[in-house]
């Protein structure tokens, strides 16, 4: 029963991928950048700017993102915050195998001090970047 779930789930992301890129055009051959804010401008030039969690979940499930750029607080409170979108990454990563986060690691700039701290934890917890060993060996 696991292979027919695997399959439709692996159907449904082609589906996904395939509608994205008849909507937005083929992908950069090197991957896309995200910006992730409701509010701000995003003034990085080439990054593709998405203003919810959905939106930019869409783009990271479709599309191969090497950098990115992640706010807390998305708007409304009923609908995903950055970090809803951090633990979306992590838990298809753990659960699922699949890979989602971008190249390299992404950055955060909300102006939410909690929820900055909380989505850097899931990053260095969870995300395929080298750690960061903040304990000096002492002589």
């Amino acid at each position: 029963m696991n292979w027919l779930v695997d399959k439709l789930h692996n159907f449904f992301w082609e589906v996904r991928r395939r509608l994205w890129n008849m909507k937005h055009g083929q992908p950069r051959v090197n991957g896309v950048d995200l910006y992730v804010d409701d509010t701000r401008t995003c003034y990085l030039k080439g990054y593709y700017h998405a203003k919810t969690a959905e939106e930019a979940w869409d783009i990271l499930s479709s599309q191969t993102v090497v950098n990115a750029s992640f706010d807390h607080d998305l708007g409304d409170s009923k609908r995903w915050t950055g970090y809803d979108l951090v633990l979306c990454l992590a838990r298809y990563k753990e659960e699922f195998g699949l890979n989602y986060w971008p190249k390299n690691k992404p950055v955060i700039h909300s102006a939410n001090p909690v929820g900055c701290v909380n989505m850097e934890s899931v990053i260095e917890r969870y995300g395929p970047y080298t750690r960061t060993n903040h304990l000096r060996s002492v002589k």
